[in-house]
C-alpha cells in the first residue's frame, strides 16, 4: 500500500481528466488534485460532492450545501446552475454525458443538520 495524500477527511467524486486525478473532500471543505504531479488541496467555501468535467474541460461540482452546480474557476466555485427552486435536499454525486448533460442525485434530507428522514416522504 502506498500513501498518496494525507489530510483528507472524506474523499468523494474522484474523476480523471487530462492525466490528473481530482476529488472532493466533502467534510474537509477542500478540492484535491494531483494535476501538478503532487497532491494539492485547495480550501473551498462550500464543498462539492460529485465532480464532472464538461466536454470543453470545465470542472463542475454538485455543491452539496448550496443546492447548485458550481463551476470551478481555478480558485473558487461559481454558480453554473442554481437548483434551489426545485426544493431538493443536499446534493450527492453527479455524472454527465458527452453532450454536457449533468445528472445529480438528491440525498433527500440533511441528517447532519438534524433533519428527520420522514421529511423526504
Amino acid at each position: 500500500m502506498k500513501t498518496f495524500a494525507t489530510g483528507m477527511l472524506w474523499g468523494e467524486g474522484p474523476r480523471f481528466h487530462e492525466g490528473a486525478l481530482w476529488l472532493s473532500d466533502t467534510q474537509g471543505s477542500r478540492l484535491w488534485t494531483n494535476a501538478m504531479g503532487a497532491w494539492r488541496a485547495t480550501d473551498v467555501e462550500s464543498p462539492s460532492n460529485g465532480l464532472w468535467f464538461l466536454p470543453d474541460g470545465t470542472l463542475v461540482g454538485a455543491m452539496m450545501r448550496d443546492k447548485r452546480v458550481g463551476q470551478w474557476d481555478g480558485s473558487k466555485w461559481q454558480t453554473y446552475v442554481d437548483l434551489a427552486r426545485l426544493e431538493v435536499g443536499p446534493l450527492g454525486d453527479m455524472i454527465g454525458d458527452a453532450r454536457g448533460n449533468l445528472y445529480v442525485d438528491d440525498v433527500a434530507y440533511n441528517s447532519h443538520a438534524g433533519e428527520r428522514r420522514d421529511r423526504a416522504a
